[in-house]
């Protein structure tokens, strides 16, 4: 698929919303992304073919707001377009995703508000090592030790794809740009050819330790920040012995190997609020309610040992 410049399409739109055109991509992004949740969406007829055109633009920025535009007007009209660019979009996994929940609302003349609502998730995921913790301290046992166990790294493994996917969109806004490995490795995405020659795409895995440091690292380089996790201290020597816990549980070899000592739910502790506290050492957004959160859970003290 030839792309083409269709920016300007973008521009007419936020004219009739706004009344005023906007001079950048990454305005239109921001002024897109700040639309009220769940708020319907309406323009002049007339704006839907330029739409419809600027689907296949080259900048990828502008492909996934008019895909997320679309969704929002759900009209059944558009999704032989996204159809068209489902077939040809090669910008990773972010715009098809997006596109395939366009078009399961347009062909529904449903109304769908698909941009990125991965923030909300940390909330969910701290709550839930919350409800472990606390469960834990109410009454001891393995089970609940397992489970705060395997919560942590859940969370912990829910942020960091919350902060890959941010530093995926700002870059398709034109705040940064990513070297071709660099997108590779957030996307979790590997290359190689199938039994006919053809070029396809495949899952990547990373391992933990070695995927916080990274997302860290490139949050810090493109955002421009000195600051950056602590890999000498007491914090990560208990974030890698807590990992240790949760892939002997997780995997066991042994009956014994699903036993979890007092010790390294004390470790597993400290591996989160070591992992909280480099995280909002990056981005202090949301640092009150999921620091304090847990705080407060760990501060808990109703004990009964069964």
């Amino acid at each position: 698929m030839v792309r083409i410049d269709a920016s300007e399409y973008l521009y007419n739109v936020v004219r009739h919303l706004k009344g005023h055109s906007l001079g950048t991509v990454e305005e239109i992004v921001d002024f897109f992304r700040s639309i009220p949740r769940n708020r319907h969406l309406q323009i002049e007829e007339r704006i839907i073919p330029d739409l419809h055109d600027a689907l296949f633009d080259r900048d990828a920025a502008v492909r996934l707001n008019v895909v997320e535009i679309l969704a929002l007007l759900g009209r059944v009209e558009s999704v032989r377009f996204l159809e068209q660019l489902s077939e040809s979009e090669d910008e990773g996994t972010l715009i098809p995703a997006a596109v395939t929940k366009a078009i399961d609302g347009c062909r529904n003349a449903k109304s769908e508000d698909i941009r990125n609502q991965l923030p909300a998730a940390r909330e969910i995921l701290n709550a839930d090592v919350v409800d472990c913790l606390i469960r834990l301290k109410r009454t001891d046992s393995q089970v609940h030790r397992r489970n705060f166990v395997r919560a942590v790294f859940a969370a912990i493994e829910g942020f960091v794809s919350v902060m890959k996917a941010e530093i995926i969109e700002q870059s398709y806004a034109g705040r940064f740009a990513l070297s071709r490995s660099e997108k590779a490795v957030l996307l979790e995405e590997a290359y190689d050819l199938n039994d006919t020659g053809n070029a396809r795409v495949r899952p990547f895995f990373l391992p933990t330790a070695k995927n916080v440091r990274f997302v860290f690292a490139l949050f810090a380089r493109v955002h421009e920040l000195s600051t950056n996790a602590d890999y000498s201290g007491h914090g990560w020597k208990s974030f890698r012995q807590a990992l240790d816990v949760r892939n002997r549980i997780t995997h066991p070899k042994a009956s014994a190997d699903l036993s979890v000592s007092k010790s390294e739910i004390v470790f597993t502790e400290q591996a989160y609020v070591w992992f909280l506290d480099a995280t909002f050492s990056l981005n202090p957004d949301g640092k009150d309610e999921i620091s304090g959160l847990f705080n407060q859970a760990r501060q808990f003290n109703q004990i009964v040992e069964v």
